[in-house]
This record gives C-alpha cells, structure tokens and sequence, in this order.
C-alpha cells in the first residue's frame, strides 16, 4: 500500500513537471511567433541600423492590427522617407510588462538584436502588476520584514509557474459561472450588459458625451433602480459612480464609490473592495490633473487613512500608492538607461500618449539623465485641443488605433531625426 502511494506521488510529481515545462515551451514558441514580421523587416544589405522598441501593450499595438502598431509604422516611415534606409525597427513590446519585467529582459534583448537605437516607454503597468516588485524592495531596503518576506517572495513564486495561473485562470472562470448562476435575474439580461458596455467605451477616455446623451441617462436610471433592489451588489454603485465621475460631478462619483466600497465590505468580497479602491485611487489622480485640489485632498485623507488602518494587511499587496508606484518606475528606468549607456547604445524614451500618473515620473527621469524625450501625452492633448475627436486616436480601452499609433511613430521619426542619430551612425 505504501509502495502505490509513493508511485502515485512520484507520478504526479512527474505529471506537473512535464505539463509546466510543455507550458513554458509553448508559450516560448508563441512569443517568437507572435513577432515574425515585426523583426529585421527593413531593407536589409548588410548590418542595417536597428532601432528596438522597448515598452508594454501601447508598444507591442494593442488596440490595432500588428501592422499598424507604432514600430510597424514607424518602419514604413523610414522607408518611405528616407532614401537609401538602411533601418531595421523591432518590435519587442509586450503586453501588460511592467519596468522590472523589462529590466530582467533588457541585457539579452541587447545581446540578441546589438541595437543602435533603443526607443523606451514603460512603467504604466506597474500601477496594477506587481510582479518582480520584491526586486525592488530588495535594493530598496537592505532587510524586509518577516511578513512581507513571507508575502511577497511566495506570491512571486507562484505567479512564476505557468501552471498555477492556468489554475487560476480556470479557478476565476469557474467563480464567474458561479457568481452569474447565482446572481439576481437582471444581471443575465441584455438591457444590463448593454448598460455596462456603454459606460466602459465612454469612460475609458474620459469622453465628453460623444456617446447618445439618452444611452447614459437610461444607464444611471437602470442603475439606481437596481442599486433599490440588489442594494447588496457593489458593482451597481460602481457604475453609477462612473457616470457621475463621466458628468464631472467628483462629489457624488466620490459618494457612490464610496457605498460601492462600503457594499464590498459587507459582503467581504476582497475583487470588490480592491476594485473600488483602485477607482477611488483613479479618481484621486484625475482631480489632481485638473488642479481640483479640495477633493482631491479628500480623496487623498480618506486613502492614507486607509493605509494607516490596514498597515501590513494582506490587500496593501495589491495597493502600492502613487508614490510607491514612482520610486519603483524610477528606480528600475535609471538603471535601463544605465545598462542601455554602458552598452553604448543611443536612447530616447517616451511617455504615453494618455493621462496617466508616470507621464511625470518618466519625463523628470528623462530631463535629469539628459535623454531624449518624445512627448506623446502632449501631441495628443494638442490634437484634441485644436478639434482632433478623441475616437480618430483612440480605442475605447484607452490603447490607441491605427491612426494614433501613425501619430506616435511619427512623434518617434522627427525625435531621430532632429537628434541626428542616423547620421551619427553613418559617420561610425
């Protein structure tokens, strides 16, 4: 009996090695797969100039086809344009990589493409993907405690085994069917998903109205008779929420995250309450855009009382504020520009072409190393200030389409160009 026991243990153990180095395998082949096409695709005589384009989903195309992302423009740009180019543009960007993920990828991505040109935009993820975050805390501080430690480094560790996400992709799908079969009547029907996807495509870009007027006023009423009967349900107070944040109105937006919040804690639903704290977060950044500093104060009170009240709580692993979030972008880029430099290797970074609290952090990082800076969030703001609708530059998510993709190449082509580096290389 013993002896079957540990055949069968060796088995499984045999099992889950097998199955997580085919996982590894399959997903190595599908990511050299998924960029053929974007490598070397210039006119390639000899050693071509290699400008490699470093970044997350607003690098790789998300939001427009492969060959309308911005390296896949850019390409056509310099063959277009520049006669006799001898350029080859790489896309490398990969979606949702935060800046420790490139970090760790960063010297062999030089090994494996000897680049003359770096192009870097990062650090949006880190707001939300928290992976690799123990090796910044690590540099950061010389001893973690003993909880952190624990947190932190097993959490990692998981999240590294293809294995344990497929489970926990299959475990969250198995919680969604269960949460519907077992959720109130209305939230099966059309009229509510219709309602949810008109708020998302507007809210996303922070729109004004360019959805039908009547569509969002018949959402919030929707809405608040739900919030009457299913007063238990935070995701109804969350949309309501978003309307009110979409009409400018921060101070009900505000209000009802907050009963979002407070609906979330009832019923202990730890998605809820992170998700509510991420919009109120959301919120908070925003207002501090548009210069709205008393609620922005408000908001700011009522997350440091948050974070005093659940100091070393399980949750603040997945809550880094704004000002974590900026040491740890900061900290990982200046030593890609370091690493980038040491190899001798031209640079320019870029910030993202939306709102987004590391646009800041980017580009002080840019002016105190002395690197060049391609300013999309700008360019952008200037469009849509001189008439430019948002939905010519913009999918709904936020990720732009191929139209804003040819804008941020372009941003890209007159940095190179005005900085001189092919002809610099020319000259070597």
């Amino acid at each position: 009996m013993g002896r079957r026991i540990f055949v069968l243990f060796l088995g499984i153990i045999l099992a889950v090695f097998l199955l997580e180095a085919g996982l590894s395998l399959t997903g190595l082949i599908f990511h050299d797969k998924s960029n053929i096409g974007n490598k070397f695709i210039g006119n390639i005589h000899g050693k071509p100039y290699v400008v490699l384009c470093l970044g997350n989903s607003y690098t790789q195309g998300g939001g427009a086809p492969p060959e309308m992302s911005y390296p896949a423009q850019l390409q056509r740009i310099f063959d277009q344009r520049v006669k006799g180019a001898n350029v080859a543009v790489i896309n490398e960007g990969v979606g949702a990589q935060n800046t420790a993920e490139l970090l760790s990828e960063l010297k062999f991505n030089i090994r494996r493409y000897r680049p003359d040109l770096i192009v870097l935009q990062t650090g949006q993820p880190n707001d939300w993907n928290y992976l690799k975050y123990t090796v910044h805390l690590r540099k950061k501080e010389s001893r973690l405690s003993f909880d952190k430690t624990i947190r932190y480094y097993f959490q990692e560790f998981l999240y590294k085994k293809h294995i344990y996400k497929l489970w926990a992709m299959f475990r969250y799908s198995k919680l969604q069917r269960l949460k519907l079969s077992a959720s109130s009547g209305y939230q099966n029907t059309e009229k509510y998903h219709k309602a949810v996807e008109v708020i998302k495509s507007v809210v996303e870009l922070k729109a004004s109205f360019t959805a039908n007027q009547s569509e969002i006023e018949e959402a919030r009423k929707l809405f608040m008779s739900y919030v009457r009967t299913d007063p238990g349900q935070p995701r109804n107070y969350v949309e309501i929420g978003l309307i009110f944040y979409m009409r400018s109105e921060y101070e009900e937006s505000f209000k009802y995250f907050m009963k979002a919040y407070d609906a979330a804690l009832a019923c202990d639903s730890r998605e809820w309450i992170i998700t509510t704290l991420k919009y109120i977060r959301h919120l908070r950044r925003y207002l501090k855009d548009v210069h709205n500093n008393e609620m922005s104060k408000k908001l700011d009170d009522f997350i440091d009382q948050w974070h005093l009240n659940h100091h070393g709580h399980v949750f603040n692993l997945f809550l880094l504020n704004d000002f974590e979030v900026s040491q740890w972008v900061e900290s990982d880029v200046k030593e890609a520009v370091g690493i980038i430099r040491q190899q001798r290797v031209q640079l320019i970074m870029q910030n993202y072409p939306v709102c987004l609290p590391v646009n800041s952090t980017l580009l002080k990082i840019a002016e105190s190393l002395k690197v060049a800076f391609v300013d999309n969030y700008s360019v952008f703001q200037k469009k849509i200030a001189q008439g430019t609708p948002k939905e010519q530059l913009f999918v709904p998510d936020a990720h732009c389409n191929a139209n804003g993709y040819g804008v941020m190449a372009e941003n890209v082509f007159d940095k190179i160009m005005v900085e001189g580096f092919l002809k610099a290389a020319e000259k070597q």
